[in-house]
């Protein structure tokens, strides 16, 4: 199962939403200007990775295509009303990578105008999302899985 299945692609954005729901600096009224989106997606090495190299970061090269994370990551943002919608995505940067500390981080710049520069909004860090040893998550399949 891939993350590009519609099944899977369902649980992965509810599993989301629970993450972005709980974040302690959501905002209180969405987002309604034009802003940049940096997304940091950080997957649990896998199994075959040597235990020499599980404490390194390295880059993801296997899918999901982080464009369809930053998509999907974008929806979740603004089902959660921290976007009023996702046009107002005028810039988005996504990268994948390997870490021991699973995670995704979002940090949201203000783009006030073409000739100005960016401000930070926010920064939202999820933890958590792929500790596959709780039970909450036993149900959740492997949306990481290689394939």
């Amino acid at each position: 199962m891939t993350i590009s299945d519609s099944k899977n692609l369902r649980i992965a954005k509810a599993h989301y939403e629970g993450a972005v729901m709980e974040c302690p600096n959501r905002p209180d009224v969405p987002i309604s200007a034009p802003v940049v989106l940096a997304m940091y997606f950080g997957f649990p090495h896998p199994t075959s990775t040597p235990a020499s190299h599980q404490s390194l970061k390295r880059w993801k090269r296997t899918k999901p295509d982080a464009s369809n994370l930053a998509k999907t990551f974008e929806d979740v943002l603004v089902r959660c009303g921290v976007l009023a919608d996702d046009n107002l995505v005028v810039g988005c940067f996504g990268v994948k990578y390997y870490t021991p500390n699973p995670s995704i981080d979002v940090v949201i710049l203000r783009a006030p105008g073409l000739n100005a520069g960016l401000s930070i909004v926010d920064q939202m860090s999820i933890t958590a999302l792929y500790d596959s040893g709780d039970d909450a998550h036993s149900e959740t399949p492997d949306l990481f899985a290689q394939s």
